[in-house]
């Protein structure tokens, strides 16, 4: 009788699972067209929103949008009315650590095939349709991407570096797999293995730390990642190690260098050699982004994360994320972090967003518009920080053919709200429906619940 039930729990769980894995949408028809019209579109190209306009779909793709003036409606289209919405498109994360929450508990014993796409349902329901996760990536990671890729599986669309690049004794040293070359030929040598393991998408290092990885080595495997056609994401905090890394090719720093101001001579070079500045300014925000948590109280929280939000959203554990009010030196370090932005966003560097969303409390899908809503706050308008939440990082990623704006020819992923975060950027939150794919998303498949710990 014993084995029975266990059996019987077994099935009965993956059933469930299958079913969650199954839910996001499939590519609509090739011949099917559906006409959205009525709506304010922001396309994430232009400087201005198209009042009262008209999205026309054929499939999955866009094949007309603008003004309801210019676009000639198909006979027969199946039409949408969404006057009173504002459209975006799908957001893009380019900073996450995926699939090692259980619970309250975090860690790698607990990555799982249902754990990678629990949080890609997660990010799903909240809008965001690719989601990166950087640097510690398991195999179940790669088991998910493939069946996204051969579409067996929905949720965000995910990327990975698999395992990043560090230094023994250095950052993330607990973990054996972590590659950690002494020479600058090593690192070529891992790099190469690596890129001939697909799917990969870019190379992560961390070069913080004490002992620090040697920035020679460092430099080898992002000029060996650029040969291999991979990005590099760097972790990092200090300018004269940016500096140096993107002399050798960097493609985005994934945290902003901070140790100091940043220089005319360090803005010009950032511009001309083409790398991308990750926002994650929520990560150094810290505790103060729990002392108003009115995104706690958001509908979905209780959707997609039942298993924590009882234990989260009460004073006492609010209470612990907040005793210890951040000190002088990291105000500092955050206010001197948002006027280095600043500088290259003016310069023309691209900003993407970041979020280090995955962990206990850093909620998948939440912690990317929190992320969008400080950098309005530290000084890009609002268009301009979409742009950076979408557009950009499709770009950063290699995608920008196909993603991050609504354009003819590119795929109709998008995000329907109702407000406009125009006028404010909280309104990003106020979703009215996610479209992947050029269908909606049936957002009440999308919770997997995997936890043990409720």
């Amino acid at each position: 009788m014993k084995r029975f039930f266990v059996v019987l729990v077994s099935l009965t769980l993956a059933a469930l699972f299958a079913a969650a894995y199954a839910a996001p949408p499939q590519q609509a028809p090739a011949n099917a067209t559906t006409v959205i019209e009525g709506a304010r579109v922001i396309d994430s190209v232009s400087n201005a929103a198209i009042e009262n306009a008209v999205i026309v779909i054929q499939g999955d793709r866009i094949r007309a949008i603008g003004a309801r003036a210019s676009v000639q409606i198909p006979a027969n289209a199946r039409t949408v009315n969404m006057a009173g919405k504002t459209i975006m498109p799908g957001i893009v994360n380019v900073h996450g650590h995926i699939g090692r929450r259980n619970g309250m508990q975090y860690g790698p014993e607990h990555y799982s095939k249902q754990t990678v796409q629990r949080d890609a349902n997660s990010y799903l329901y909240f809008g965001i349709t690719h989601a990166t996760s950087l640097g510690q990536d398991w195999p179940p990671m790669k088991e998910v991407i493939r069946d996204q890729r051969a579409g067996r599986a929905g949720g965000a669309r995910l990327y990975t570096g698999e395992f990043g690049f560090s230094i023994e004794g250095g950052m993330q040293n607990a973990n054996p797999s972590i590659h950690k070359p002494k020479t600058v030929e090593e690192a070529r040598q891992m790099v190469q293995a690596m890129a001939a393991n697909k799917p990969l998408d870019f190379i992560k290092l961390w070069v913080d730390g004490n002992p620090k990885m040697d920035l020679n080595v460092a430099g080898a495997a992002i000029e060996e990642a650029d040969r291999q056609g991979l990005k590099s994401y760097v972790h990092l905090s200090q300018v004269e190690d940016a500096r140096k890394l993107i002399e050798h090719g960097l493609d985005s720093m994934a945290h902003i260098p901070r140790d100091k101001e940043l220089d005319d001579a360090f803005v010009r070079l950032a511009k001309e050699k083409g790398v991308t500045q990750t926002t994650n300014l929520i990560g150094l925000y810290g505790g103060r982004i729990y002392l108003q948590p009115t995104y706690l109280s958001h509908p979905g929280m209780r959707v997609m994360f039942s298993d924590v939000i009882g234990t989260i959203n009460t004073p006492q554990w609010l209470g612990e994320q907040t005793a210890r009010p951040p000190n002088q030196a990291n105000l500092e370090a955050y206010d001197r972090a948002v006027r280095n932005l600043l500088k290259l966003h003016a310069a023309g560097v691209p900003i993407v967003i970041g979020s280090d969303s995955g962990s206990v409390g850093q909620f998948p899908g939440v912690w990317e518009h929190l992320d969008l809503e400080l950098l309005v706050r530290a000084g890009l308008s609002p268009m301009e920080g979409i742009k950076a939440a979408t557009i950009n990082g499709a770009r950063l990623l290699g995608v920008g053919d196909r993603y991050g704006s609504l354009e003819v020819g590119k795929v109709a992923d998008f995000v329907v709200m109702n407000s406009n975060p125009l006028t404010d950027i909280k309104n990003t939150m106020d979703i009215s429906a996610v479209w992947m794919n050029g269908q909606e998303v049936n957002r009440a498949t999308l919770p997997v619940n995997t936890s043990s710990n409720n």
